[in-house]
């Protein structure tokens, strides 16, 4: 009875968050229960930014992961705009919907700044978290860890549906180096992941299938997979037996990964 009463207690006090974050729910967080949503929004911060302020810079340590509640946000590497983030998008998750859990900082790929306020209410907003609380309650509640894995996962093809429409739009202007500018990203972010494994002294083995997942989902090679691994001061064969550098320290509980969604996830961008 007391487990009935506090479940119920749970969604009313739920179902009182401000009709902003609700709808945020309503339009990309449906998958998620409404009392595992609102302990996400509960361990975060409502972050309120004007235009021009930077988030991060490119190449910066950065411990925390963003959704957009509304506004919109430009991503730029070496000064090139790759694509843009509006309501709903996530900044800097770093590998989660491959079921990477990463606590503590990540090197940023990009630059982000804050570039248009909302039509409707004039405000650009962020939900902030620290990544070290958000993977703690990821770990802890796995209905909510394999759904919070699908709405990343959506957000993903969101992200490579809107840089399509950059260049449909003609707001890129040299297409060529725009393209080898999304390239660099793709790999100094598979690059920040690596090290942050690494260099929190975290089991290999324990990532492996997730990080295979993240290199198939976005094309890291076997040369970029090398490439990166000698930047950290690693070679393929100390990698494949996981025992340069790292020590065989406990695992963290395994993170259940959303097999089905990856699936389609990959046959989407297979088709791009």
């Amino acid at each position: 009875m007391y487990r009935i009463f506090k479940t119920v207690f749970e969604h009313y006090l739920a179902s009182q968050m401000s009709p902003d974050i609700l709808h945020l729910r309503h339009d990309h967080f449906q998958v998620i229960e409404l009392n595992d949503f609102a302990k996400l929004v509960n361990i975060g911060e409502i972050e309120e930014l004007e235009i021009g302020d930077v988030l991060f810079e490119q190449g910066e340590a950065h411990p925390f992961v963003r959704v957009v509640i509304e506004g919109e946000l430009d991503v730029l590497r070496d000064g090139v705009l790759t694509y843009s983030l509006e309501d709903g998008n996530f900044i800097s998750e770093s590998g989660m919907h491959a079921g990477l859990m990463l606590p503590g900082s990540v090197e940023a790929s990009g630059t982000v700044i804050a570039t248009r306020a909302s039509s409707t209410t004039g405000k650009i907003r962020c939900i902030k978290w620290e990544r070290a609380d958000l993977v703690k309650l990821l770990q802890k509640c796995k209905p909510l860890s394999r759904s919070f894995q699908s709405v990343l996962s959506w957000d993903v093809v969101s992200k490579l549906k809107s840089q399509r429409l950059l260049l449909a739009e003609g707001a890129i202007n040299s297409p060529g180096r725009w393209t080898g500018k999304r390239m660099d990203q793709s790999y100094f972010r598979y690059l920040a992941i690596l090290h942050n494994i690494i260099a929190r002294k975290r089991d290999l083995h324990a990532n492996k299938e997730e990080l295979q997942m993240y290199r198939t989902i976005h094309h890291i090679d076997d040369e970029h997979h090398k490439q990166a691994l000698e930047t950290c001061g690693w070679t393929t064969e100390e990698f494949d037996t996981g025992k340069e550098g790292i020590s065989n320290l406990d695992n963290d509980d395994d993170w259940s990964t959303n097999k089905n969604l990856q699936e389609k996830l990959l046959h989407f961008l297979n088709l791009a």
